[in-house]
């Protein structure tokens, strides 16, 4: 297994167990019984025969010690950015390193997303942050593996560490957010931002659905398919599969959420259920929806194997099916 390589697979959705969250991070984590994990390689050593390389001890020693650091470290910060930046010093100016991205990505609604990447053992660790200004209103660690047998390396961290994260598909993360400050900007009445599902009764497939879409660190494409092989994007077949399965709330959620593509997504699911019949709008629904289409903020289209960055009306001239106000003429 090579270091350092960030692949971020496609999303399959994966179990995994949620920890208790009245557990207290303890720097003893890090310090592992190195005999019950290395039986625990051995006894995946049949599962990863093929790699030219067997689990390494140190590497995920190492994702342990830095995740854990993090962990710890944030809720000791105050929620203000220069305050955070002066604790972690990849916010202090340098490059966001994810490929082709900046390091501070403006989401609309005065709202910005600014993050750094440390890399690890086999995990690389994505951290970012959501804020209005100088208030931070929700912090986001993922943290990424590399190679094959990584579900397994997941399960292993997941075995070690005694704070609350969930499970996804390329590995697992961490969420804090800081509600003071989120009420602080809901009061404002520029968005009427959801940083988290309105209903505790969705499946995990469904949070796991929610997560994919509502990250604005996922940097989604818009588009039908991507790529040589033209295939759809993540965010269409997640969209689809919601659609599919008439989960209205969680769309809508998505809807609300700081994730710039997710909410063009949303925005076509919700306004199709409407002019079918299916499920009618609130008026804040669509006021909110006015307000999406107004945003002159810049996303990632994807056509086959060109990717362009263009605003929702930009799209909408090129593409007139994508907005309702233009489906009576078209049809």
């Amino acid at each position: 297994m090579k270091r350092g390589q960030l692949i971020i697979l496609t999303i399959i959705l994966t179990s995994c167990w949620i920890v208790d969250n009245d557990k207290t991070v303890d720097k003893s984590i890090v310090d592992l019984n190195r005999q019950v994990l290395q039986k625990q390689i051995d006894n995946m050593r049949g599962v990863l025969r093929e790699s030219t390389e067997l689990v390494n001890q140190e590497y995920v020693t190492e994702d342990l010690e830095i995740l854990t650091g993090l962990v710890n470290e944030i809720p000791k910060l105050k929620p203000n950015y220069e305050e955070f930046a002066k604790h972690l010093p990849g916010f202090q100016g340098k490059e966001y390193h994810l490929p082709e991205q900046n390091r501070s990505i403006e989401v609309g609604f005065d709202l910005t997303v600014t993050g750094d990447i440390y890399y690890g053992g086999y995990g690389n660790f994505v951290i970012s942050i959501l804020h209005y200004k100088q208030d931070i209103l929700l912090v986001n660690i993922n943290m990424y593996f590399t190679g094959q047998g990584h579900e397994f390396i997941r399960d292993v961290i997941i075995d070690h560490i005694n704070f609350p994260i969930k499970c996804s598909s390329y590995g697992v993360y961490y969420t804090q957010t800081f509600d003071k400050n989120i009420k602080k900007y809901q009061a404002l009445n520029i968005f009427p931002l959801r940083l988290t599902p309105t209903s505790d009764d969705y499946l995990e497939t469904e949070l796991a659905y929610y997560e994919t879409m509502s990250n604005p660190t996922h940097f989604l494409k818009w588009g039908r398919s991507c790529g040589d092989g033209g295939g759809p994007t993540i965010g269409k077949t997640t969209i689809d599969s919601l659609t599919k399965s008439d989960n209205y709330k969680l769309v809508e959620d998505i809807l609300y959420s700081p994730s710039v593509v997710g909410r063009i997504y949303a925005m076509q699911a919700l306004e199709r259920w409407d002019w079918n019949g299916e499920h009618s709008l609130t008026e804040k629904t669509k006021e909110t929806i006015q307000k999406i289409k107004n945003l002159d903020v810049p996303f990632s289209v994807c056509d086959g194997c060109f990717v362009e960055t263009m605003t929702f009306k930009q799209l909408a001239e090129r593409k007139p099916w994508i907005d309702t106000r233009n489906w009576t003429k078209i049809k």
